[in-house]
């Protein structure tokens, strides 16, 4: 806390019940850590601002990322991945970049109040930056021009999002069948008016690691 310019490089954070909490702090620079299988979150960053949190390895987790009140960071190049919600973004976070990630398998890829996506004096977090986005493994879109970039964009905030957020246990269902033709339908033909979470260029593919497999199965 109140520890600023500081930096967290290629740790193993594993089996604790959270791997790091980095709180009221700026310009600190989180790079190639693996945190995994923590029991309650992976990495808190609470009043964290204009800091950078590049390719980390982020699984197994209650809560991937909780990111909350903090503002004007870069989120680049990692994998988020078989947490129960991947990124958990709150509490007026603000002017965010997020390019370049992998959120792969979450039960939740993001999870966002509706009614803080779009408000705050920084201006809103952003999913994509100079025609790059992240990738979803959940997103059924398609790339007609091969260039790599998703022809339509990734909502988070859809119709099975607004299912969840009444009812969390339909939270069990979120990898099955139905609901990924529920999404189809979706960015076919929107049903809610929300704005929530939109990546408006998802990547179709993204640089693995080599220990992927392994990761992939981590639970805490």
């Amino acid at each position: 806390m109140y520890s600023h310019e500081n930096q967290l490089l290629t740790n193993v954070l594993s089996r604790n019940a959270v791997g790091a909490t980095l709180m009221f702090s700026r310009r600190a620079l989180v790079e190639g850590n693996i945190v995994m299988a923590n029991r309650r979150h992976g990495i808190v960053l609470k009043q964290f601002d204009n800091s950078k949190v590049i390719g980390n390895v982020i699984c197994g987790q209650n809560r991937g990322l909780f990111v909350q009140q903090a503002n004007q960071n870069r989120f680049e190049g990692n994998l988020i991945a078989t947490n129960d919600i991947g990124l958990y973004l709150s509490n007026i976070s603000e002017d965010n970049t997020f390019t370049g990630n992998a959120f792969i398998r979450n039960t939740d890829q993001v999870w966002q109040p509706p009614f803080e996506s779009g408000q705050g004096r920084k201006g809103p977090n952003a999913f994509s930056e100079h025609g790059r986005g992240n990738y979803w493994s959940d997103y059924t879109g398609t790339d007609r021009n091969h260039d790599g970039i998703g022809d339509t964009p990734y909502h988070e905030t859809d119709a099975f999002g607004y299912i969840v957020d009444r009812h969390p246990n339909a939270r069990v269902f979120a990898m099955s069948p139905a609901v990924a033709l529920l999404r189809k339908g979706e960015e076919l033909m929107p049903v809610l008016d929300t704005e929530g979470v939109t990546d408006l260029a998802p990547l179709m593919t993204w640089p693995w690691p080599s220990n992927t497999p392994s990761l992939l199965t981590a639970r805490r």
